[in-house]
């Protein structure tokens, strides 16, 4: 019997030699020609895309994503005790806290870890239109060449609204101060209180 080296075996903590397995490096002898697509005129696959998720970590929310994306989510049929308040009040498959309990602790309804939370649809909507409703004020501030030049990269994602407000800012102090100039120093309003006199 040929003798055990350290890189083919180890010790265990009761003291026993125990070998390592071989890394297995090659393929799946069966591999998928194509990826799983959903049955378009299913009913249950329709309700269970329908169902929205908000209240879970980032880990939480891919985890019920890929549920949804290869048809192993199971809806939810009747409310869960909630792990916290121990009350019928968990509305959602998968989810341990209630929306309540969970928003409370600012915790994920999953895990119940203290994670950064994901931002439901509802919400990033709503700060979504706020964004654009605020650059769009910004930009009535600034001439149109600027204006759409603005727009263009803001739409295709190359800005944020809060670089955007940012710029607008910048161009309209640098239109002041060049007004400024061109009037040896005064503003357009000071001409108007000059003009009182």
């Amino acid at each position: 019997m040929a003798s055990l080296t350290s890189e083919t075996s180890r010790v265990t903590a009761n003291g026993e030699r125990k070998r390592k397995l071989k890394q297995n490096s090659r393929k799946p002898k069966h591999q998928n020609s194509f990826a799983f697509k959903h049955n378009r005129n299913s009913k249950k696959t329709a309700q269970i895309k329908a169902v929205m998720h908000d209240g879970l970590c980032q880990r939480c929310h891919e985890k019920i994503v890929w549920k949804k994306k290869y048809r192993k989510y199971k809806p939810i049929k009747k409310s869960r005790k909630c792990n916290v308040c121990h009350e019928l009040t968990v509305k959602r498959a998968y989810h341990t806290l209630c929306k309540a309990c969970a928003t409370s602790k600012k915790v994920c309804a999953w895990c119940a870890q203290p994670n950064e939370i994901v931002k439901s649809i509802a919400e990033r909507t709503i700060i979504n239109r706020k964004n654009e409703q605020d650059v769009e004020e910004a930009l009535k501030l600034v001439k149109e060449r600027k204006r759409r030049t603005l727009m263009r990269k803001y739409d295709r994602g190359d800005m944020k609204a809060k670089e955007i407000i940012q710029k607008v800012d910048k161009i309209v102090v640098e239109e002041q101060e060049k007004r400024k100039e061109k009037n040896g120093g005064f503003d357009d309003d000071d001409f108007g209180i000059m003009m009182d006199f």
